[in-house]
């Protein structure tokens, strides 16, 4: 894991990005369309999710995670969800976001580094917080 200059963070421009969502409000949109889960999580995430006995907790988590990308992107770019993974690499690791395609793209060619994700669920809800920054505190671009 890569360790943060948070003396850099002081300065450099910082985006968040916050999202919640009803857990049962993603299972029922896998249940009502069949390409619901292969069009919104790679194979990855879903592999990763139906490793649980209940996988719509961490469904929702990821879908939340996604919007909370979204939010968080600077610029007017707006990524396609299968884009957008949200993984935890080692089984009780921290999440982690990673671009692929187009999305990909456009993130290097920007130049935000720095990609925190932090998820959470209770019975019904799934929440997740994404904080985004640019590794170059001379950057002055703001954070809307």
């Amino acid at each position: 894991m890569k360790k943060v200059n948070f003396s850099i963070l002081a300065e450099a421009p910082l985006h968040i990005g916050c999202d919640i969502v009803e857990i049962k409000r993603i299972q029922k949109a896998a249940e009502r369309h069949s390409r619901f889960l292969s069009r919104i999580f790679t194979d990855a995430e879903r592999a990763e999710c139906h490793q649980k006995t209940d996988p719509w907790p961490s469904f929702a988590a990821r879908f939340a995670a996604k919007e909370a990308v979204i939010k968080a992107m600077p610029g007017d770019f707006i990524p396609a969800f299968d884009e957008i993974e949200v993984i935890r690499p080692h089984q009780k690791g921290k999440p982690q976001v990673h671009f692929r395609g187009k999305t990909k793209e456009y993130i290097d060619s920007i130049g935000w580094k720095g990609w925190s994700v932090s998820l959470s669920h209770e019975r019904s809800h799934a929440m997740a917080v994404v904080l985004c920054w640019h590794d170059d505190p001379k950057r002055s671009e703001s954070c809307e």
